[in-house]
């Protein structure tokens, strides 16, 4: 979930492409790296390429919780049944469930320019109204720091499985426990999400 809570920070003028992150210390609630190590004051698109657990969970306590529990509830991944303190800032770092499908449909928002819609299964299928919840300038901010084959060192290698010879924006992840894995990949073509684990949450 870290695109959409830097991409709210963005929009909110928490931080600028140009503000300078800690990545120095555990988080409030001993939130660490799932690396265990730190790689210093970084840019958020160095940040969020390199999915730092660490500047995530700051950066929410910046944006707020309740700020950043409601847009993840505009962008549709959850339904506020369960309220905000049961996550805490583990919303940073895939602590709240979320299905594949919320998930893939809520980053049409990062891959069409910040208009929310609804997924296009079958080719030719009508696409349907799309409604605006972020600038087109933020959206493709975090679609560009996303799609930065360079940005993502030292923890994503060059010429890894996430870089291809076109642009694409690629976001991975895993939730608490490496109970699953998840990919999501936008191009100017398509969006693809994968999920991968045991359906019923075991390790």
């Amino acid at each position: 979930l870290k695109p959409f809570l830097y991409a709210l920070a963005l929009e909110r003028g928490v931080i600028t492409p140009a503000t300078i992150l800690d990545d120095l210390r555990r988080a409030p609630g001993g939130i660490a790296n799932a690396d265990g190590t730190f790689l210093g004051p970084l840019l958020p698109r160095v940040a969020l390429a390199n999915s730092r657990n660490v500047p995530a969970a700051n950066l929410l306590a910046r944006v707020g919780l309740d700020q950043g529990y409601g847009f993840l509830r505009d962008l549709g991944l959850h339904d506020g049944g369960s309220p905000v303190p049961t996550y805490g800032l583990g919303l940073a770092v895939g602590g709240m469930p979320v299905t594949l499908e919320r998930l893939v449909r809520a980053s049409t928002v990062l891959a069409g320019d910040g208009r929310l819609g609804e997924l296009v299964w079958v080719r030719g299928e009508a696409e349907g109204e799309r409604r605006r919840v972020l600038s087109a300038a933020t959206a493709r901010e975090i679609a560009l720091h996303l799609a930065d084959p360079m940005a993502r060192l030292p923890s994503f290698p060059r010429m890894g499985a996430s870089e291809y010879p076109f642009p694409v924006a690629v976001k991975t992840g895993t939730s608490p426990d490496v109970r699953d894995a998840w990919t999501v990949a936008f191009s100017a073509r398509a969006l693809v999400g994968v999920w991968v684990g045991r359906p019923d949450y075991r390790s």
